[in-house]
């Protein structure tokens, strides 16, 4: 069970418009990041949930 050769075309060409736009260029330049490590505590009652990565950083966290 997989994607139709239709279905893979509509995502290849939303994907491609969306690296394509100049609004997100920042997101895909150089100075970003695929993923940026973030370290929080997430607290639900007595449970502590931990988050380590986030989707795309722009310019350097290096400080």
């Amino acid at each position: 069970m997989g994607l139709t050769a239709e279905a893979a075309e509509n995502i290849a060409d939303e994907v491609m418009a969306i690296l394509g736009d100049a609004e997100f260029a920042a997101l895909f330049g150089p100075d970003s990041r695929a993923e940026a490590p973030i370290v929080g505590k997430v607290y639900r009652g007595n449970r502590i949930g931990y988050c380590f990565r986030a989707g795309r950083q722009i310019g350097d966290s290096a400080g």
